[in-house]
């Protein structure tokens, strides 16, 4: 273990020896088990009661990666731009259904999905106006063919639903942050050469679902008495719809202690199955969502053995895969909670407006100005594209594009309209795909030219071992918005914090629970302009992304309330003075 003090040097980004690599090894072991860095162990279901869960650490990079700190400044301030973004795309239908028409003659599970946001819009049954959109917007670095130049962080997808890994994510930084400290020898996490910047994600996700609960229960008041927003026996609670084998269920279950311990919310977690042959809508009041849950019961009454929870927000960390519908019954339980009065995150509409073919449709000429009002937020989210190409028949250059991918399959990268990482198609693999398919079968797909990320050294701890090799890097930004479907009424826009990725150079794809990749922190450095210094600019801009939540708070009460402040002092010194004369003290 390091003694020495290096504050102000450039930290190191791998151990010095054999002896450092393990005790690194070591520390980052138990650091894991006793914070919760865990993921259960392939073959340990949910549904089977007759196996015990195993658990794992999480798969992760040693130490911190560098990444540039304006690149990361630039995510972080898309966020919110990109929430308001797909919030309005949800809320146009036409334009929606115009847009995925299509890929759905080829894509039945997109399909299906469209078919029952027409069945709730056609209907007018969307009781519920508010929804909750917690995405992540996933960045590589790309440096270019010639590789000249600063790298610039490009666009890899939007994630509009089961965004994951944020609570994970946030304890990689501190798992990064104890390393760093006490195994590498350095006292200070910032200096003028490098910032481990705090991660927050799991409070900002926590606060986003607590403020979606909030405003659910403020609904029920106006809408009804106070005598009947809540009916004995129905504890209000945020539903987590998950997977029956959920493998990252740690991710979810700090979420939900978090939920609890910082905000009181009660969060329920059950699969969409379950949705189907234990809830229903109350129809006598706005097709509120109850489920019936044999865990949490009326502690009123002792001889209830099973209690209706009354679900405020349907958050969903399942249903984006087609896998996770094996049976009409998860379709069933989908239907169920769109029509019913939860607010949803997401809706199905702000599902639907993350697909590939609405990311493509994005970088059309015209398209985001349909959607965002400023120029320079207009500017700031076409500048994160790279080349991507719809393949429809009537779309212009899809022929070019289809011949320019069989010709050089190596910058390009075909995908279909899933999430989850393990689908997209590359190489050999697209050049068959294109041949085989017909034109039609195609639109199901988008063509999108390769990120060339700058490759780096990294160490990776998974299974119990450390793995050396060169690796790239994918940052994701976690954006929380709860508002109306227009944009009008916005209760929270926030960027809530960061997950950073690290997979081996030779990889294609980039999820963790697939098991393509690490999770790991960003090491915010200055870039050639910089010279490699960080200036005061850097640690002013990241102030409100880098502080604690505590301290944040607190720097904006003092910030909205200086000037009552100011006021109230000035009244008290007057009355003061006013008091002193009237008593003869002052002359």
């Amino acid at each position: 273990m390091r003694t020495y003090d290096k504050t102000d040097g450039a930290l190191p980004l791998a151990p010095r020896n054999e002896e450092e690599t393990t005790v690194l090894l070591q520390e980052a072991l138990g650091m894991a088990a006793t914070t919760g860095l865990l993921m259960r162990s392939a073959g340990g279901s949910r549904a089977d009661t007759h196996v015990k869960p195993a658990f794992c650490h999480a798969p992760v990079c040693l130490l911190p990666n560098a990444l540039p700190v304006q690149e990361y400044v630039k995510a972080r301030r898309l966020a919110t731009i990109w929430n308001l973004l797909v919030a309005r795309i949800a809320h146009d239908g036409p334009w929606l259904l115009q847009t995925l028409a299509s890929v759905l003659p080829h894509d039945e599970f997109t399909r299906r999905l469209v078919e029952i946001f027409q069945a709730i819009t056609g209907a007018e049954r969307d009781v519920q106006k508010i929804q909750l959109g917690i995405t992540r917007s996933d960045y590589m670095l790309h440096a270019g063919e010639s590789g000249s130049g600063s790298p610039e962080l490009k666009q890899v997808e939007i994630n509009t639903i089961a965004a994951s890994f944020g609570c994970l994510s946030t304890q990689v930084t501190r798992l990064h942050q104890y390393l760093v400290q006490k195994v590498l020898g350095h006292s200070r996490l910032s200096s003028k050469s490098f910032i481990l910047p705090r991660n927050e994600t799991m409070r900002g996700l926590a606060h986003g679902l607590a403020a979606a609960h909030k405003e659910y229960l403020r609904q029920e008041s106006v809408m009804f008495n106070p005598s009947q927003s809540s009916r004995p026996g129905r504890r209000p609670c945020v539903l987590m719809l998950v997977q029956a084998d959920e493998r990252n269920i740690n991710d979810q279950k700090l979420l939900e202690i978090c939920l609890w311990e910082e905000f009181g919310v009660l969060l329920h977690r059950a699969t969409l199955l379950e949705v189907a042959r234990n809830a229903h809508l109350d129809l006598q009041r706005r097709q509120n969502l109850l489920l019936v849950s044999p865990l949490i019961s009326d502690t009123c009454k002792e001889d209830v053995q099973e209690a209706e929870v009354e679900v405020t927000v349907a958050y969903f960390r399942a249903g984006y895969d087609p896998s996770d519908y094996p049976s009409e019954g998860e379709w069933k339980g989908r239907e169920l909670i769109e029509m019913s009065a939860a607010i949803k995150c997401p809706s199905i509409s702000h599902h639907l407006a993350g697909t590939k073919k609405v990311q493509e449709a994005l970088c059309r000429p015209g398209v985001l100005e349909r959607f965002l009002k400023d120029a320079e937020d207009v500017d700031a989210i076409r500048n994160c594209f790279v080349g991507l190409y719809g393949l429809d028949p009537e779309c212009e250059g899809a022929t070019a594009a289809v011949a320019a991918a069989c010709n050089s399959p190596q910058h390009f990268v075909l995908k279909p309209q899933r999430e989850g990482g393990g689908h997209n198609l590359y190489d050999q693999d697209l050049v068959q795909a294109l041949s085989q398919m017909t034109a039609e079968e195609r639109a199901a797909y988008i063509l999108m030219e390769k990120i060339r990320p700058p490759p780096f050294e990294a160490f990776f701890l998974r299974d119990y071992s450390v793995l050396r090799g060169l690796a790239v890097l994918e940052l994701g930004v976690y954006g929380v918005y709860l508002g109306d479907s227009e944009g009008k009424r916005v209760i929270l826009n926030e960027s809530v914090g960061h997950l950073l990725r690290t997979k081996l150079a030779s990889s294609h794809e980039g999820g963790v629970a697939a098991g393509f990749a690490v999770l790991s922190s960003p090491l915010l450095v200055g870039g050639p302009e910089d010279s490699g210094i960080l200036s005061k600019k850097y640690f002013s801009t990241l102030r409100e992304f880098t502080m604690s939540a505590r301290v944040w708070r607190r720097q904006r009460f003092w910030k909205i309330g200086a000037t009552g402040i100011a006021f109230w002092g000035v009244g008290l010194f007057l009355t003061y003075i006013a008091v002193s004369k009237r008593s003869g003290k002052l002359q």
